[in-house]
């Protein structure tokens, strides 16, 4: 699983190209960390931390994670609005970039309005 991040970024390979380059820092950045315990799923890409994370990656993860945790799965339930943006508060600073953060909780009701309108159906 971790390799994904890494796999998933060598689908953009045209070095000239600044859409590739922002794709391929996405992918491949999404699951860093602020405080440098995230992931590449490559050690030709060590893990960063801060403000070396790029921004477009760190601006990724904070949706991934708002809606890995609002989104049933198969192998776990839903959290509510609330409880999510108490998780990701919590993770500001370590987890996330703190300044994000306050970002998402300014947006909130923007981010619950579009989470409603397009999450995908319930699961059985």
């Amino acid at each position: 699983m971790e390799k994904h991040s890494f796999l998933g970024s060598e689908l953009f390979v045209r070095k000239g190209d600044k859409l590739d380059m922002f794709a391929k820092n996405v992918v491949l950045h999404h699951h860093q960390k602020w405080d440098g315990n995230g992931y590449t799923g490559s050690d030709l890409h060590p893990a960063l931390s801060g403000i070396d994370i790029p921004l477009e990656a760190r601006i990724v993860a904070v949706a991934d994670v708002y809606d890995a945790l609002r989104s049933k799965r198969c192998y776990k339930g839903e959290h509510s609005h609330s409880e999510v943006m108490e998780i990701m508060q919590k993770g500001a600073g370590t987890h996330f970039d703190p300044e994000l953060i306050d970002v998402l909780i300014q947006i909130q009701d923007t981010v619950l309005d579009i989470f409603e309108k397009y999450s995908s159906p319930q699961l059985p």
